[in-house]
């Protein structure tokens, strides 16, 4: 019974595709080879053909990089605006300072 079954299905695949075997073999190959062929081209680092291209045609641009900022001097900065900060308020004699309604300086934290 499965024999027949065999004899069937060849005879079925022979109809459909008949002497066109080796053309539909072929376009397989080709269908499964050139996107397979075109990845390992173009995204093998062998050429370096998706760097180049990454390159030339970036997503994201972003600026340059700002120089870092040196904490250190940051609070020196701070402490001599503050220092003389103080120093302009000691001699207006407390009179031209900002006051909150608890009676402290408002930009003292």
């Amino acid at each position: 019974m499965l024999g027949g079954v065999g004899r069937v299905a060849r005879r079925l695949f022979d109809k459909t595709l008949g002497k066109r075997k080796v053309l539909e073999s072929t376009k397989f190959f080709i269908y499964f080879a050139f996107p397979a062929g075109m990845v390992y081209f173009f995204g093998s680092s062998r050429y370096g053909l998706l760097d180049a291209f990454i390159e030339r045609h970036p997503y994201i641009v972003y600026p340059p990089e700002a120089p870092r900022i040196d904490h250190d001097q940051l609070r020196l900065e701070l402490k001599e605006l503050r220092r003389q900060k103080e120093l302009a308020a000691s001699e207006n004699k407390g009179g031209a300072t900002s006051t909150t309604s608890s009676g402290t300086n408002k930009w003292e934290h």
